[in-house]
């Protein structure tokens, strides 16, 4: 009886043990990305529970600015205010899981100010910004994880192996009677 209730106890342990590997790396898809010069709007679809959306330089390395939001039913929106980003310029968006993993990215353009119908109060320049929205979006790995699902799979692979062998292990030698 001591052996078969040793041997469960081991069995729950290494499914608990390989449980946070499998859950790693939801993905996250960026349906659209709208930005103008004061704002920038992003919406998508995800399995994660929360994401972590960043506005970053076109070359990646400045943030601009960053926000959270959680996720409804399977899809996220959001909008960071209060910018001043420049008309004709371009940004990217990097949104992932908040727990982590692979970076989902999207460039988006402000557009540039158009004469017809602009506001020209203001010493003759216009004003008026129409929203641009990118459709293309690229995973990037996470430098939180960086890692490969496969990884992943792997580690579990090497817990339950090596569970296994303590199992047997235990169950052909105990140590008490």
């Amino acid at each position: 009886m001591k052996k078969i209730i040793s041997a469960i106890t081991m069995i729950i342990l290494l499914i608990c043990i390989s449980m946070p590997v499998m859950a790693a790396n939801k993905s996250v898809v960026v349906s659209s990305g709208e930005a103008t010069t004061g704002q920038v709007k992003v919406k998508g679809s995800t399995e994660a529970l929360a994401v972590t959306i960043q506005l970053r330089s076109l070359d990646g390395n400045s943030i601009i600015a960053m926000t959270t939001v959680g996720t409804q039913d399977g899809k996220y929106s959001a909008t960071m205010e209060g910018l001043a980003l420049e008309a004709g310029e371009k940004y990217m968006l990097y949104v992932s899981d908040y727990e982590g993993g692979d970076w989902t990215v999207k460039e988006v353009t402000v557009p540039k100010a158009t004469t017809p119908g602009g506001n020209t109060g203001n010493n003759g320049n216009t004003t008026t910004n129409t929203p641009s929205t990118q459709t293309t979006g690229q995973i990037l790995k996470s430098p939180k994880t960086g890692l490969d699902p496969m990884v992943g799979y792997g580690a579990m692979a090497f817990v339950l192996l090596v569970g296994g062998f303590t199992m047997w292990f235990m169950l052909k030698n105990p140590t008490h009677k």
